[in-house]
């Protein structure tokens, strides 16, 4: 829904998004090929884990964030989501 849209991330490869998630405190990634990366990311308190999925394509890099249970996760997603974009940048992608 448009509460939980976020702008895809610019095109980049898979390494570098690797490189830009791991930066991430509490992400890990649990599985990468061709197409993109999925990482588990745990939260600050150490209670929950969310899924990061990050798919490549041509013209940008699709995003996928959510917690795993419950329906709030205070703006964690978002933020996280913000950092790996902002990582991105500082690598030059």
């Amino acid at each position: 829904d448009e509460a939980h849209h976020i702008e895809p991330l610019p095109p980049a490869t898979v390494a570098a998004l690797e490189r830009a998630v791991l930066v991430v405190p509490g992400c890990l990634v649990a599985q990468r090929n061709d197409e993109g990366l999925v990482a588990h990311c745990t939260t600050p308190s150490g209670m929950y884990t969310d899924d990061l999925v990050l798919r490549v394509e041509a013209e940008a890099t699709q995003v996928y964030s959510a917690s795993r249970i419950g329906w709030s996760d205070m703006g964690v997603n978002r933020e996280r989501v913000e950092r790996v974009r902002n990582e991105l940048k500082a690598l030059g992608g």
